[in-house]
């Protein structure tokens, strides 16, 4: 929760001319390395309830549901970037150890390639999201 509360208050000290876009990243970016080390649900359900507030206090001066996709995109892309971003990657490291003693598959294997990959894909996504958003806007 404390997250949330310095991530709305960043948004509410940005000109309100540069807020959108600013909310997008922020939001986004910090779903995405969250999600990447806690599991994605909690943060997700602390983050929703943070961005209800936000709109129930109605002082950002923007959309709040934009920033709801951009928790959706993050929470989503977190889980690829480390072992503890999902419970699937938890379930598939145990299988690996059971069916593969051998050769598991380590937490320092998965986030030599998760990280990377989560990295390219949270570019990609803030590059699409601010076109989306900031440029398009389907949400006035």
């Amino acid at each position: 929760k404390a997250v949330g509360n310095v991530l709305a208050d960043t948004i509410r000290n940005v000109d309100v001319g540069s807020r959108l876009p600013v909310a997008v990243v922020l939001v986004l970016w910090v779903s995405t390395l969250g999600s990447a080390f806690l599991e994605s649900l909690p943060y997700t359900t602390t983050m929703t309830y943070i961005l209800a507030d936000l709109q129930n206090a109605g002082d950002l001066g923007i959309p709040v549901e934009p920033l709801s996709w951009a928790l959706s995109v993050g929470a989503c892309v977190g889980g690829i970037g480390s072992i503890m971003g999902s419970s699937a990657n938890l379930v598939g490291m145990a299988v690996s150890e059971r069916y593969s003693p051998d050769n598991p598959i380590k937490s320092s294997d998965f986030l030599k390639y998760g990280f990377p990959t989560l990295l390219k894909i949270t570019v990609v996504g803030t590059f699409y999201q601010l076109f989306l958003f900031c440029v398009i806007k389907p949400y006035k």
